[in-house]
């Protein structure tokens, strides 16, 4: 994010709590839009990003952590019917509908 900043002249805004920036990565931005390299900058990340004047404002995008916290919870309950043996009843967890 820094070699980012010194070379376009923004500059990042996020509240560190809710925005875990920490993680290594490499991004090839020779000749790309400052678009594109954010773009790939937080490709599989939670982090969405939105351009205002000259700061790049970063914030926790609650949509792709949904889609994460959805896939992984599937994936347990697709694992426990997998896992039980013949003939032992299904758990049911979560909300009753009735």
């Amino acid at each position: 994010m820094e070699a980012i900043e010194k070379q376009t002249g923004y500059k990042f805004f996020f509240n560190n709590n809710k925005v875990n920036t920490v993680r290594p990565i490499n991004v090839v931005a020779d000749g790309k839009a400052l678009k594109a390299v954010l773009n790939d900058l937080f490709a599989g990340s939670d982090i969405s990003y939105e351009l205002v004047d000259q700061t790049i404002v970063l914030s926790a995008d609650k949509q792709k952590d949904k889609k994460t916290q959805q896939t992984e919870s599937k994936q347990t309950q697709d694992n426990r019917y997998r896992n039980r043996r013949e003939g032992e009843p299904i758990e049911r967890h979560g909300k009753s509908k009735g």
